[in-house]
């Protein structure tokens, strides 16, 4: 361990819906609520065609790239809420983007998945 603290420990996550792997660090993990927050790492090219919801509140902050979602395009220091329940459609990471997500709940509690088989 380093005077600043532990080294983050980086590993693959398939999110829902999705074929390309993000890099997921898991800063705080809630064991009885599921609640969670971490760092994700976007690869370029990844994409979530899918509109999917989850069961909880999903916060998030885009330190850097480019997020795709909804019809919006977000940027770094742009500050984001999809509350429970809200459906993602169309996400996507062109060039690759890195997020720091807090999940009131479960993330992976999906209670939603529009045109999938």
């Amino acid at each position: 361990m380093s005077p600043r603290g532990p080294a983050l420990r980086w590993r693959d996550f398939v999110m829902p819906f999705t074929a390309t792997p993000v890099r997921l660090a898991t800063l705080r993990w809630d064991a009885g609520s599921g609640a969670v927050s971490a760092l994700v790492r976007f690869p370029p090219g990844w994409a979530r065609p899918t509109a999917v919801a989850y069961a909880f509140d999903e916060h998030f902050l885009l330190l850097s790239g480019e997020l795709r979602m909804n019809g919006s395009t977000y940027r770094p220091g742009r500050w984001v809420t999809v509350p429970g329940g809200g459906t993602r459609y169309d996400s996507s990471a062109p060039c690759g983007a890195v997020a720091l997500a807090w999940f009131t709940g479960d993330p992976g509690a999906v209670v939603r998945a529009e045109g999938s088989a």
